[in-house]
């Protein structure tokens, strides 16, 4: 039996604590980006998924669209790259 992990109820932004409500969205696994454009000062992205088997043409389907403010883009990059800090990465890709 698996436990439930307990999220935070609030979560700061600056120097303020914000309420969390959390809707239970399903992660999804993204093997691609589908968009990648500045419209308007917010950062649209898109993610997919390839679905790729012997007997058919891979399709990508898209499972995620994201549009984030500058500020929340640059935060956003500034956490992926503290994350991936000391992570080597090979010329195919793979750590």
């Amino acid at each position: 039996m698996t436990e439930d992990i307990q999220q935070p109820r609030r979560i700061a932004f600056g120097d303020k604590w914000l309420a969390l409500s959390d809707h239970h969205v399903e992660p999804v696994s993204a093997d691609i980006c589908t968009e990648a454009r500045l419209f308007h000062e917010t950062i649209c992205l898109g993610f997919g998924s390839i679905e790729w088997d012997a007997n058919n043409d891979p399709v990508v389907t898209v499972n995620a669209r994201l549009r984030l403010s500058i500020a929340s883009a640059t935060d956003l990059r500034n956490m992926i790259d503290g994350m991936l800090k000391g992570i080597v990465v090979t010329k195919e890709g793979a750590n």
